[in-house]
């Protein structure tokens, strides 16, 4: 196994989820988390019919934020302090993703 990806805090009234992934180091840079989250957005926007995405990530994970800007995330705020990581309070960026925003194969439907 290289990595995880789920939906979370599943909401049917409102259609929204929260995503979470990893993919351990040497997995990194393949495409694979793009590929894996790309398949599960569209699940999640397909089968079971949500309107919105919200994902979050350590302020210093830059890998992170940079997919979630490529699969077309909008940052829509900062956590401060969200969580503890090995001890340290660490800020939390907060991305969002709409239905209509979503392009399953890839390209970006924002300039």
């Amino acid at each position: 196994m290289c990595g995880s990806i789920r939906l979370k805090e599943i909401d049917a009234a409102d259609r929204k989820a929260k995503m979470g992934y990893y993919l351990a180091r040497h997995f990194q840079g393949r495409g694979i988390a793009g590929a894996c989250v790309r398949a599960v957005l569209a699940h999640a926007f397909g089968a079971l019919d949500l309107n919105r995405i919200q994902l979050q990530c350590a302020a210093g994970n830059q890998a992170s934020m940079a997919l979630a800007t490529r699969l077309g995330f909008t940052l829509e705020g900062v956590l401060r302090q969200g969580e503890c990581l090995n001890g340290v309070f660490v800020d939390l960026h907060v991305y969002g993703l709409l239905r209509k925003e979503f392009v399953p194969d890839g390209a970006s439907s924002r300039k």
